[in-house]
């Protein structure tokens, strides 16, 4: 599979599957060209907090990013384009504020960022 390992994960599993792309490695003309009514944009989730002294505070991102990347493979071969958004790395994790680190928003905060992602 070409690119699996890239950051900006340009996928082509054969000549005839659309190519999976990540937002942030693309230009904003690229942008410009997607079809935006056939796009299927998928954001990863994921809090940056503490795991424990093992583990880094962007875990739950790293996890969501490699889910997003799988998922993308899985509908790009089913013929539809594709596009990773940056991870969404603010929660509301009130619970982890007592540890250093977290990047806590607030319920209030966190929730209208779901709702206000920009249109191709």
């Amino acid at each position: 599979m070409e690119g699996h390992d890239h950051p900006g994960l340009v996928l082509a599993l054969s000549k005839d599957t659309i190519t999976v792309r990540e937002l942030a490695a693309m230009t904003w003309e690229e942008v410009r060209d997607l079809d935006g009514q056939a796009l299927v944009a998928i954001l990863p989730a994921g809090a940056v907090e503490a795991h424990g002294p093992h583990l880094p505070l962007d875990t739950d991102v790293v996890i969501a990013t490699a889910m997003a990347r799988a998922g993308a493979r899985r509908l790009s071969a089913r013929q539809y384009p594709v596009v990773i958004l940056p991870p969404l790395v603010y929660t509301a994790a009130e619970f982890a504020a007592g540890f250093p680190g977290p990047c806590h928003s607030g319920p209030r905060r966190s929730l209208p960022r779901w709702s206000t992602l920009p249109a191709a």
